[in-house]
């Protein structure tokens, strides 16, 4: 009975989960949920499938980097376009977006057409191409939630942290694989700590 009971609890709570995601879509003007949607270049080796954000996970990332109009957001890997679009909601200088799969580019990209945000729209960048080959110079934060394999995220970490390439050090925040780059290296890096604990990477 207590199993059942849990379950049934469960089952609620994921309900309540959705109920809001919905509204926060709708609140932005956009469609993000994960239902119908096929990954048509999914690489079980350097990909993932698409898996948005959880708003409350998204709003405790733009807490932890406390944008003040300067920095650069880049999320890489950003599917319909969530993270990008609550981030043009932030005081940042300029938001992009980065997805591979052409299918699940297409809808960010309708998303972008239908954002809605009453303060004054911050720069919106949507690139279709391989995060591995994206050019981070301009970039000082970055966001990653679930986007690709532990291969591409390599790549990725290895672009990001090369100094000569950056104008300012930068910041990244991964869920599953945890990278903390600080003073243009990676000075923490795990493939299991948990994005809930975003106060396990300090400053």
């Amino acid at each position: 009975e207590g199993s059942s009971k849990g379950r049934y609890y469960k089952r609620i709570r994921a309900w309540a989960a959705r109920i809001k995601e919905r509204i926060l879509d709708r609140k932005l003007g956009i469609e993000t949920l994960q239902e119908s949607i096929f990954m048509g270049s999914l690489d079980q080796e350097s990909d993932s499938p698409y898996q948005p954000a959880p708003y409350g996970r998204l709003e405790a990332a733009m807490r932890f980097f406390k944008p003040d109009g300067r920095d650069v957001f880049v999320d890489l890997g950003c599917g319909k376009g969530r993270a990008v679009f609550l981030a043009a909601t932030h005081k940042f200088k300029k938001v992009i977006g980065v997805e591979k799969d052409k299918h699940v580019y297409d809808m960010a990209l309708q998303n972008a057409k239908s954002f809605k945000c009453r303060s004054k729209k911050v720069p919106i960048e949507l690139l279709h191409m391989d995060a591995a080959d994206f050019d981070p110079v301009e970039s000082t934060v970055f966001f990653l939630f679930n986007p690709f394999g532990q291969t591409t995220l390599e790549k990725v970490l290895k672009r990001i942290e090369n100094p000569q390439r950056r104008l300012s050090p930068p910041r990244v925040l991964s869920n599953g694989n945890l990278a903390v780059i600080k003073d243009g290296k990676v000075t923490a890096y795990s493939a299991s700590k948990n994005f809930n604990r975003l106060s396990s990477l300090g400053d």
